[in-house]
């Protein structure tokens, strides 16, 4: 018994020492280059995680019209609640603006803030189709990329694509976004 707790101390002693060794070997002379520096984190590698949301739209009726646009034929604010991978409950804003060309042309492009419950926001920009082959309901679909925000998504990137849906006598309607984020 004796012969085992003196192995058992023994190889102990020699894995303590050869940790201290290797430790020794990566102490440097300027300490300051062992140190994280603020910006250090920022550059490391972000991952893409999926993000899907979901949204019920609608126009605010005591709302002001938005300023026309000279590139487009209808400029809509468009507002809307719902829920979002990496937002959770989340407040959804689109400013939308629409050529309307049939059948040369049935193009959108607009930006979109999303706001999670704590104030971050996630911001993008996308371009569309839109058409009303299934009249009352107006369905558009596009795609468009995360271009920042605040707070942690201060330097969000990724693709995604939209889906959104409005029938056009009730002004209400859905989004659904699919797409992958890096933050």
């Amino acid at each position: 018994m004796k012969k085992i707790y003196f192995l058992l101390v023994f190889f102990g002693a020699l894995l303590f020492c050869a940790c201290e060794k290797e430790n020794t070997d990566l102490l440097l002379e300027d300490q300051s280059a062992t140190q994280f520096e603020d910006g250090m984190l920022k550059g490391a590698m972000k991952h893409a995680v999926p993000f899907k949301a979901r949204f019920e739209n609608y126009e605010l009726p005591d709302e002001e019209p938005p300023p026309p646009d000279p590139d487009a034929d209808l400029r809509v604010f468009v507002h809307g609640t719902g829920y979002a991978t990496h937002l959770g409950k989340t407040a959804i804003w689109h400013d939308q603006k629409w050529i309307f060309d049939y059948p040369v042309s049935n193009e959108g492009w607009g930006t979109m803030i999303l706001t999670a419950a704590n104030g971050d926001e996630l911001w993008a920009e996308y371009t569309n189709s839109h058409g009303f082959d299934t009249f009352p309901l107006f369905i558009m679909t596009g795609e468009g990329e995360f271009n920042g925000g605040t707070g942690r998504f201060e330097d969000a990137t990724g693709p995604f694509i939209l889906e959104e849906t409005w029938h056009l006598f009730d002004a209400v309607g859905g989004t659904e976004i699919i797409g992958e984020i890096r933050y």
